[in-house]
């Protein structure tokens, strides 16, 4: 399975994802991710909040396989200490 590699960013108005090694700032020529649609301005919390999460999948992903790693789950082996900075950090991403 393939996907856009992070890191991931969220835009200025929360309203849409893109890559963040898009070269420039022309939103016509950026790699989205997704975009975000909502009726009120009463979604405003959700919007940002999803957002979020959505940019800390990739991080998400790398400290779910390292976890794996650290509990001998896979081939190679991690120092748990790295795991654990590795998890952290992501979970602090997905929650900011």
């Amino acid at each position: 399975m393939s996907y856009t590699p992070g890191p991931w960013k969220i835009s200025e108005h929360n309203d849409y994802i893109y890559s963040a090694d898009t070269p420039g700032k022309d939103i016509f020529r950026l790699d989205w991710i997704c975009q975000f649609f909502y009726k009120t301005e009463d979604d405003m919390p959700n919007r940002e909040a999803n957002a979020r999460l959505i940019v800390a999948a990739p991080d998400l992903l790398v400290a779910c396989e390292t976890a794996l790693d650290a509990l001998g789950c896979d081939r190679t082996r991690i120092d748990r200490l790295e795991a654990q900075r590795i998890i952290h950090a992501a979970i602090k991403k997905a929650r900011r």
